[in-house]
């Protein structure tokens, strides 16, 4: 079930990003991504998010929760907090 809500997500938001570019897109790109299982690429998509507009990434905080439990994404939000000022 969780899964279908995760394909149907993603399916939009690729949608949406063929007629807008927005950094919170990108980082449910990525959260969605990683709840796919293709964690690789969502981790990739994530640390350009945070590299290119760290400020819009509390929209990680609004996602389900096993996303911002992720300690490698936690690490990744205060590495690049660090580097964001």
């Amino acid at each position: 079930m969780e899964q279908e809500k995760y394909d149907v997500a993603e399916k939009i938001i690729q949608r949406a990003d063929r007629y807008t570019f927005s950094y919170r897109l990108q980082y449910l790109a990525a959260s969605c991504q990683i709840l796919l299982g293709n964690e690789q690429y969502g981790m990739d998509l994530l640390k350009d998010a945070l590299i290119e507009e760290f400020a819009e990434h509390t929209i990680i905080f609004e996602l389900p929760a096993m996303i911002i439990k992720n300690p490698i994404i936690l690490s990744m939000i205060n590495y690049y907090e660090k580097e964001s000022v």
